[in-house]
Parts: C-alpha cells; structure tokens; sequence
C-alpha cells in the first residue's frame, strides 16, 4: 500500500532543516485542480490533474520525491484508501473497505499538515433522558475517511481534540449547531467552522434557524447533479451505537461528509464563486 507522500516530505523537510512546501493551485474549467509545490531552493514541481486540491498535493509530492529521494522520510501512516475522484459519482467502489475505524498519532498528522479543512458529521442516539447522544463521528480529508464509534472516539479524545481546535484546520459541517451539540460533551474547544447550511454565492450567511438547507438540496445546487445524491435515506435513523457497523451504515456515514466536503470545495474555488447561474439562496 503507498505511503502518504505529503508526510514524507514534511518529515524530510523538517529533519533536513528546510523550510515547509509552499503551494499555488490552478483549476480547469471542468473541475480538476493542479498543484505547484515549491521548496526552496529546488526547481517548482506542477501535479497532473486532479480532482482535488488534495489529490494534486499528494501527487506533486510524489514527483518531487522521486526526483530527490534524499528528502524523503516514509511516514509510519500507510494510507488505506484510492484516490477520492469522480465526486459527482460518489466514493470510488470499494471504499466502504477502506475506511479507517480509528483514529491514530499518524492520522492526526496527516489532517494537520493536509488541504487546510476536514468534513465532519455526527450521527447520535437518543437517551433514556430523551437527548441526543453522540454514537458516530465521521471525517473526510479528501483522501482519507474515518468512521469513529464511541468508544474509538474515547480513545482518540486528546488527538481528536487537537483537531477541533486547530487554527489552521477548517471544519467543514452542515447543521453545525446538531453536530456541535453532539460533540460538545467530548470537545469544549471546536474553532475555526463552516457550515454549508450558510453558504451563499457572495459569502456567508449567519445560521438562521427557519432557513436550513438540506444537504441533498445543497448538493445539487453545487454540483448540478439533480436526483444522483448516493445515499439511502431509509437509514436515517439507524442503531448508531452498534458494536459491529454495517457495511449499508458505513456507507451512510461516508456519504454525508464526502458531499459536504465536496460542496465545500466547490463553493470555495474561484471558477465556481463565479458562475451566477448556481444560486445559493
């Protein structure tokens, strides 16, 4: 299985005393993204077409350690999954396999030094009580996606944290207040948020309760892929807090942070802000 290239190079980079990767991003009019990645005082190296910002990273950090092995330092972290393209399709067949169900020191690296954003969703439980509870916590980085039961969550609570209150890391929701309140019993500390519930084509909105927006209604306003949405609605409400998730609830869970990481890409790159045709209101 491949190593993730970018981690590699952070790692080399840093033991060699060399400053970090700078990047430049181009998009084509069809939706796929090119990376320069400088590292002084190399020559530039240009990724191929990507769907991503985060797959053109990961491959022009490949080209530039291929031609200066000397830099590369392999990460511990094997990365479980295929390039994340074709989104107007959905996750690439077999990926429900390739899902991580816990959350390690490496993966917190791999988020931390990434495209800058992270989509995140929560599915909960209602208690005894009548409140809901977090059960499942997802995560989508443009590559990689994790499916996290409670007690993986416990388990990863400081290096999760260290995620929710980065700085530097966006995280990208929809229906934050839900997933906040879910959250908030295990992470006090969540800066740094998008909710695409908010998204307009001129910026962003303040949540307003009466004016939410379905995720499915949000995908196809960005994608303009009407009807096409790859998720079961049946399994809405589900039993969560199942020891042995379903391969039909791991689908679930992949679909919601995969479209709202997508819409996200799509609302902030440069070609899509400009088309006016796709209105957010």
């Amino acid at each position: 299985m491949p190593i993730n290239f970018r981690s590699a190079l952070n790692r080399g980079l840093q033991q060699q005393g060399l400053r970090p990767p700078v990047w430049y991003f181009t998009a084509t009019q069809r939706q796929w993204w090119q990376a320069t990645l400088r590292v002084d005082p190399y020559p530039l190296v240009t990724s191929c077409l990507c769907f991503s910002k985060a797959a053109a990273k990961e491959n022009a950090c490949e080209q530039f350690l291929q031609a200066h092995p000397e830099l590369s330092q392999p990460s511990e972290r094997v990365v479980e999954s295929t390039p994340w393209s074709r989104i107007l399709n959905g996750p690439p067949e077999g990926f429900v396999h390739l899902v991580r169900q816990r959350f390690l020191e490496l993966d917190l690296e791999a988020v931390l030094t990434g495209p800058g954003y992270i989509s995140v969703d929560c599915e909960g439980v209602i208690t005894e009580s009548g409140r809901i509870q977090l059960a499942l916590l997802s995560l989508f980085d443009g590559e990689q996606a994790w499916v996290l039961g409670m007690q993986a969550c416990t388990e990863a609570r400081d290096l999760l944290a260290r995620v929710f209150s980065n700085e530097g890391t966006i995280k990208v929701f929809c229906d934050y207040g839900a997933d906040r309140r879910m959250l908030s019993p295990l992470f006090t500390e969540i800066v740094n948020t998008k909710d695409i519930q908010c998204m307009k084509l001129e910026g962003w909105e303040s949540p307003v309760y009466n004016n939410r927006r379905s995720l499915l209604s949000i995908w196809e306003k960005c994608t303009g892929n009407e009807g096409k949405y790859f998720k079961d609605e049946k399994l809405t409400v589900s039993a969560w807090d199942s020891a042995q998730l379903s391969e039909e609830q791991l689908r679930y869970a992949i679909a919601d942070v995969f479209a709202t990481y997508q819409c996200y890409e799509v609302r902030t790159s440069p070609i899509h802000r400009s088309v006016e045709s796709r209105s957010f209101a």
